[in-house]
């Protein structure tokens, strides 16, 4: 996810490390912050691999000189297929797919309904996993009847946000199909 993150951050304009550190702890929310730890070995490694490199700069006021970092061609192929690639499913995934939304101005608008519709999948995956769990609770007998409503509440919430969620992608789906764009799903 951060690889990807950067390697997006990266292809619209060269940055300095705090630049990127500090766009991603916005991005991310503000229970999920990436460590300083976490982010010099990744831009470390990414430059290692040749997907980025650093650039010239004049020496800054104060003479403390920021490295800037811009994206190579290597790293404009990795970034395309990190946003065309199906993330797996998992706790991260919707992290995920908000950084490739956030990069869709970096892809076709065929590409951009493939990511669509892989996060409609997985919407209706979840969808499908809570129904099941709302039957299962409401059947199972050695859940107190004081619990079980507000167990069922919970799914319901959930159920809830992801139809809100999966009217949403449809939408940017069917905006997209708008244009006129040759689409087929997989």
């Amino acid at each position: 996810m951060y690889e990807l993150f950067t390697l997006g951050q990266l292809m619209d304009r060269p940055m300095h490390g705090y630049l990127v550190h500090q766009t991603i702890s916005t991005a991310i929310g503000p229970l999920r912050q990436m460590s300083w730890g976490a982010l010099y070995p990744l831009v470390r490694r990414l430059e290692e691999e040749g997907l980025i490199e650093q650039q010239e700069q004049p020496e800054a006021q104060g003479g403390h000189q920021r490295k800037m970092y811009a994206i190579t061609e290597s790293g404009r192929t990795r970034f395309r297929e990190l946003v065309l690639s199906p993330a797996i499913y998992n706790a991260d995934y919707p992290d995920t797919f908000n950084i490739k939304f956030c990069n869709f101005h970096n892809i076709a608008t065929g590409e951009q309904l493939l990511v669509l519709e892989h996060y409609r999948v997985f919407l209706g995956w979840q969808l499908d996993y809570f129904q099941a769990q709302r039957q299962r609770i409401a059947a199972h007998a050695e859940i107190s009847e004081s619990k079980r409503p507000q167990i069922l509440r919970v799914l319901e919430h959930r159920q809830r946000l992801l139809e809100a969620d999966t009217v949403w992608v449809k939408q940017e789906i069917a905006q997209r199909l708008a244009i006129g764009t040759e689409y087929a799903p997989t």
